[in-house]
C-alpha cells in the first residue's frame, strides 16, 4: 500500500489469469434490464437520472458499448437503478 501525490492510499488489485469464465452474464444482465425498464415506466424520473448517470460513466471511459459482432469474450454487468 502506498500514497499518491494527493495523499490518497493506492492499493494494487490482485489479478488472475484471463481464462476465468463468469457464466451467463449476458442473459442475467438482459433479465435485470427488463426489470429496470418496468421500473422506469412506473417512475420516469428515475429513468432520467439513470440515463444521465450512464452517459457520464461512458464519457469518463468507465464503460464502453459493445457491438454484438465484436469478437472475443465479453462480461456484462447486471445493472440496477440505485439512485438518490
Amino acid at each position: 500500500m502506498a500514497r499518491d501525490t494527493n495523499g490518497r492510499f493506492c492499493v494494487e488489485m490482485p489479478m488472475k489469469d484471463n481464462d476465468i469464465e463468469l457464466g451467463q452474464s449476458k442473459s442475467t444482465a438482459i433479465r435485470r434490464l427488463k426489470l429496470l425498464e418496468m421500473r422506469f415506466v412506473r417512475e420516469p424520473h428515475i429513468k432520467d437520472k439513470y440515463v444521465e448517470f450512464l452517459q457520464e460513466y461512458e464519457d469518463l471511459d468507465h464503460m464502453q458499448r459493445v457491438k454484438e459482432e465484436e469478437p472475443g469474450l465479453h462480461y456484462y454487468i447486471p445493472r440496477h437503478a440505485d439512485l438518490p
